[in-house]
């Protein structure tokens, strides 16, 4: 998101000062005016049906500029099954969505559920 909004990524500022060079980080310099991060979590389990495969999420990407997705799950795979999950739910997908404003925003990630 840091990236998406200033044009870099928050880890930099980490990892300057660990190099002994002081972190310089841009303000508002990234292409988008804001970000989002959402997560699709189901809160039951389940046993995962059909995953868009990578060709399918490219494509999701590429027809909605700004946007990164990342699949935790796989076809076939039982959700209580899934390593590193919180004890009331079960993430599904991280999608994370640069945009102008809130409104684009939540149109872009409607159209990546679509």
């Amino acid at each position: 998101m840091f990236e998406k909004v200033d044009g870099l990524p928050n880890q930099k500022v980490m990892v300057e000062p660990a190099l002994g060079r002081r972190p310089v980080f841009p303000h508002r310099k990234g292409p988008f005016a804001c970000a989002a991060k959402f997560m699709l979590s189901r809160y039951e389990d389940a046993l995962v049906k059909p995953v868009p495969d990578d060709a399918e999420v490219r494509t999701a990407e590429e027809q909605v500029s700004g946007t990164l997705t990342q699949i935790s799950v796989s076809e076939g795979l039982r959700l209580s099954e899934l390593q590193d999950q919180d004890a009331y739910s079960n993430e599904l997908v991280d999608i994370w969505v640069g945009a102008q404003n809130e409104e684009e925003w939540m149109r872009n990630y409607r159209k990546c559920m679509d």
